[in-house]
Parts: structure tokens; C-alpha cells; sequence
């Protein structure tokens, strides 16, 4: 690739989008959101920080330059000069490339740095952001015009957002957030604290396939757009090629990682919820109880709920202890958050049970009604087996009385 012309299309490419008022608000709302939030709410979700990031800036800023291009009739002009494909793909990318990875790292440290590996979370980030660089590049060439890309470009960015923040409410939804490149950054980043685990390598791996997979796509594109003739696109068979060899890659990528899930178990009359990943068991009633497991960040839940009423639970949440916290720390922790959510009436104190687990039992009354949980901990898990009733719910006492019961029977398997 010659130096000079992609260094004239980069310094173009910066007068222009520093003069258009567009990426300011882009940048703004951005910022704005997870900024306004730690500030007036509680921190933001770091899946949400990491998706809004990479998409928002990262794909919506590139389409609209591209979109703002094709208006204005400079992007004909640029496909037909003597610059080559690669040359063109990288200089329109690198602006919007390197001003989504600022703002990522930016957001991501300022808010999030406890929460997530440093390295992992360095060598991921420019490449989940090259690749969401590289989907707003093929939407701005196949939308005619910036009035068509405020329509399906904010589907797409939509589709793009939100489902790795609405994963654990719908399977369907799960497998859809899995393919995206944002969920494999997002998986790196969280569990590389634990080292350069097999999992982790597992998503390096897809990471870079779905960067190979999108790097053709977009090429096939770019070509494609320097014969189009008029405002409307027609599909070459290069397109089409390369959109299967995509969407292949990310139907890979969502079957490859479907979560563990627990089961139930008979042993003789009695039944109960195992799951092997996460080194438990419950002793659990078919008949009062269904299940429902998912994950958000990085804690994974399961909620037990009664057959009479789907709002009154039981639930148990499992995360990594990555920084092997013991019992008391943990404690410590939860209540120190329960503290700044102005938690009262907060109770807690260490139990030994019957069946010889040491747990941490911590009760308090919020806006919702009494709540009950209990902590305890293993070398590698933090578990909270607590209930969550509905408000007024007539079923408070039973669910105390089941979670007492089945607290004192609980196994942990490591």
C-alpha cells in the first residue's frame, strides 16, 4: 500500500468529519450516557459500556461518512482513481477506527477498570472495533442515501447494541448476541482475569475468524461499489459469496458457545438442580419448582419458581472468584453496595450450618419489601442463594422457609 494516498485520504477524511456537526453528537451521546449515569445513577453496566462503545461510534460514525460520500459524489471519485481497494479500505477506515477505540478505552478504564482484564482488554478492543468499523463501512455503500441509512442504519446498529444487554431474557436472543463479534471482546475482556484460559483462546480464535470473514465481506463490497452505476445497488455474486461465508462464520460463533446449563436429577425419591460447571447442587421439589438459568455480566443465575407463582423465587447467582476473596471480603463487599443503595434495617451475620458450610446471612428492607440472602464461597465461586418475591406477595414466609431449608442442604462440589 502507497504511504501518500492513504495519508490523503486519513487528512481529508479528518477536515471533513472534525467540521460535521454529526460526529460530535454521535461522540456526545456516547459519552454522554455512561458519564450521566455514573454520575446521577450507579455505575453502567459494563456490557453496556463495551457494546455502546463499539457500535455507537464505530459503526454509526462510519456509515454516515461513507452515506456523506456517496451525497456528495466525492466516494465515485475516490473508487475510480488510481488508489487500490486496500488502500481505499484503509484509509476511510482508520479515522472512525482509531476515534472508536479512544473513546472505548476511555469509557472502558474510567468506569470499568476493576472489572475487567487490562491486557485482554487491550489487545480485544481494536479488533471488535475494526470489525464494527468494517459493518457501518458495507452499510454506508449499499444505503443510497443518509435519509435511507437513518432508517436501516439504526435497525442495524440496534440489532448490532442491544442484544448482548437483553441476552439472559430470551434464548433466541442468547444465540443471536453469541455471533456478534461485541460478545466475544466483551467474554475476553471479563474473563481474562483469570488468565489465558481455553475459553478465552476460544474467543481470540473466533474473534480473528469473524475479522478474516468481514475483511473479504467488505472487500467484495468495495469492488462492488466502484461498478454500481445510479443511486440504487445491485448484488454481485461476490456479495453473496462472501455475506454465506459471514453469516456461516457467525452461526459458528453462536452454536460454539451456548452456555452451560444445569439439569435436574433423580436419586431415588428425591430430586435435585446440578450443575457441574458451577460445582453445586440443590435438592429441588419438580412439582413447586421450574428453572430458569442465564447470564448477565459476569454472574450466572439460576431463579427456581414456584408453580403457583412466577414472581416469587428463589434464585442463586454464581461468579468467578477471580481475586480469591474469601467469605469475609465478599461479605464486606455486598455490604458496602447495600450501604450506598440506602438498604435498611441491614442485618448480617456468620452461620454454621447443618450440613458444615459456613455462610454469611444478610437481611434488610429496600423499596421492594424484605429481602433475604445467603453468601458463601468456595476457591473458585461466589454464590448468593436468596429470594425475591413479588410486592405484597403472600408467598414471603413460605420462600423463607424454603430457602432455609434447602440453604441447610445445599452441596458445594469442589
Amino acid at each position: 500500500m502507497r504511504k501518500h494516498i492513504i495519508s490523503a485520504i486519513i487528512k481529508r477524511d479528518l477536515k471533513e468529519t472534525l467540521r460535521n456537526p454529526q460526529t460530535l453528537i454521535i461522540l456526545g451521546i456516547t459519552i454522554g450516557i455512561n458519564v450521566f449515569m455514573s454520575i446521577t445513577i450507579a455505575k453502567p453496566l459494563w456490557v453496556m459500556t463495551f457494546a455502546m462503545s463499539l457500535v455507537m461510534v464505530g459503526f454509526t460514525l462510519t456509515s454516515f461518512i461513507i452515506t456523506e460520500e456517496k451525497d456528495k459524489k466525492t466516494l465515485e471519485a475516490l473508487l475510480i482513481s488510481p488508489a487500490t481497494y486496500s488502500e481505499i479500505l484503509f484509509g476511510k477506515l482508520f479515522l472512525t477506527l482509531v476515534l472508536t477505540i479512544l473513546v472505548s478505552f476511555g469509557l472502558i478504564f474510567s468506569l470499568h477498570h476493576s472489572e475487567i482484564s487490562t491486557l485482554h482488554t487491550l489487545l480485544s478492543v481494536p479488533i471488535g472495533a475494526l470489525i464494527i468499523c468494517m459493518f457501518g463501512m458495507v452499510m454506508g455503500l449499499v444505503c443510497p442515501t443518509q435519509a435511507a441509512l437513518s432508517g436501516f442504519g439504526t435497525v442495524l446498529m440496534l440489532i448490532l447494541f442491544m442484544p448482548e444487554l437483553l441476552a439472559f431474557t430470551n434464548n433466541l436472543i442468547g444465540y443471536f448476541a453469541r455471533a456478534l463479534p461485541t460478545h466475544h471482546v466483551i467474554q475476553i475482556s471479563s474473563l481474562g482475569r483469570e488468565g489465558l484460559s481455553s475459553i478465552v483462546l476460544k474467543h481470540y480464535g473466533m474473534l480473528f475468524l469473524s475479522l478474516f470473514a468481514t475483511t473479504l465481506w467488505v472487500i467484495s463490497f468495495v469492488k462492488t461499489s466502484a461498478k454500481q452505476e445510479g443511486s440504487s445497488w445491485k448484488f454481485q455474486k461476490g456479495n453473496i459469496t462472501y455475506s454465506g461465508l459471514l453469516i456461516f462464520v457467525l452461526i459458528i460463533s453462536s452454536i460454539l458457545f451456548i452456555p452451560y446449563k444445569g439439569k435436574i436429577i433423580k436419586e431415588g425419591s428425591t430430586s435435585k438442580y446440578l450443575n457441574s460447571e458451577y460445582s453445586i447442587s440443590i435438592p429441588i421439589d419438580e412439582n413447586k419448582f421450574s428453572f430458569k438459568e442465564y447470564r448477565i455480566q459476569d454472574n450466572f443465575v439460576t431463579n427456581f419458581m414456584l408453580a403457583s407463582s412466577e414472581d416469587d423465587i428463589l434464585y442463586l447467582s454464581i461468579k468467578k472468584n477471580f481475586k480469591n476473596r474469601t467469605r469475609e471480603e465478599d461479605l464486606e463487599k455486598t455490604l458496602e453496595k447495600l450501604k450506598k443503595k440506602d438498604a435498611l434495617n441491614l442485618k448480617a451475620r456468620e452461620i454454621m450450618l447443618e450440613n458444615g458450610l459456613q455462610v454469611a446471612k444478610v437481611e434488610y428492607q429496600s423499596k421492594d419489601g424484605e429481602e433475604l440472602f445467603y453468601l458463601f464461597n468456595s476457591k473458585k465461586f461466589l454464590y448468593r442463594f436468596g429470594i425475591s418475591s413479588s410486592k405484597d406477595s403472600s408467598n414471603l414466609e413460605l420462600l423463607k422457609e424454603l430457602l432455609n431449608e434447602k440453604i441447610n442442604s445445599i452441596e458445594v462440589l469442589d
